[in-house]
């Protein structure tokens, strides 16, 4: 099986769970990462059944990282939905989440599955960065208040005092390594920021200006590609394709 053939980050073992006590363990870790509101085992148990797949990273027999991926079927074929991934806060830093990123894409290799798709807060620069520049996915389709309202570190007011939509930015990644190329024309646009800086926004106003700005693009066919510097901030790298290229 190819995933075996993953380098781990080192001191840290990867193997996939079944067992609903791991499966327990991995509920917990989420509950400590990110809070309320946390899976069960009950519905992660049921989709394994459905091919879907959990997979623990651990140092020392404790679990530190984690990841949790439904199966998923659209008009390409088949997919993996990367739901959740999380990292123990205090081995934060050692490649452990993109060690579980290409465990999982070995894990989907074995089973002919070409694509993984998940979604991300877009005004969390950091994960961008993670996603687009490191893992290589790009950004194909902007979702309007995805979850709702959020509770626990994945509520907006967590991070910058103030309630938000829940708005996502979806990619996916070919794990081919096949991707578009780019169109001629390029557009950075200014990922806005939150939290103490003197130019903060509100959550609100972050994440409705980004939507005004980035989603009229991909809804006309063009993708994210990468995060850049653009002055003391960050911007998303955008890339129209031409109108014979075909979508990711």
């Amino acid at each position: 099986m190819h995933a075996s053939h993953t380098e781990p980050a080192p001191g840290v073992a990867l193997r996939v769970l079944d067992a609903p006590t791991e499966l327990a363990e991995l509920c917990e870790l989420i509950a400590d990462v990110f809070g309320e509101p946390v899976p069960n085992v009950i519905d992660i148990r049921g989709s394994l059944l459905a091919g879907g797949v959990c997979i623990g990273a651990f140092a020392e027999d404790q679990m530190v990282g984690g990841l949790w991926s439904f199966a998923g079927w659209d008009e390409r074929g088949p997919f993996q939905h990367s739901h959740t991934m999380c990292v123990s806060a205090n081995v934060q830093g050692r490649g452990i989440g993109r060690t579980l990123k290409r465990f999982h894409a070995e894990w989907c290799r074995d089973r002919a599955i070409d694509r993984i798709c998940w979604t991300f807060d877009p005004l969390m620069a950091g994960n961008a960065r993670f996603n687009l520049n490191r893992i290589g996915a790009v950004g194909d389709r902007w979702i309007e208040d995805c979850y709702g309202s959020m509770s626990g570190l994945l509520d907006p007011a967590s991070r910058t005092g103030g309630a938000a939509p829940s708005d996502r930015l979806s990619v996916t990644w070919v794990l081919s390594g096949a991707r578009v190329e780019a169109g001629k024309t390029t557009t950075l646009v200014g990922i806005p920021p939150t939290g103490n800086s003197p130019e903060a926004l509100s959550a609100e106003e972050a994440v409705l200006r980004l939507r005004i700005e980035l989603q009229p693009l991909i809804d006309a066919g063009a993708i994210v590609t990468g995060v850049e510097r653009l002055g003391d901030g960050w911007a998303y790298r955008v890339e129209h394709r031409n109108e014979e290229q075909p979508c990711v």
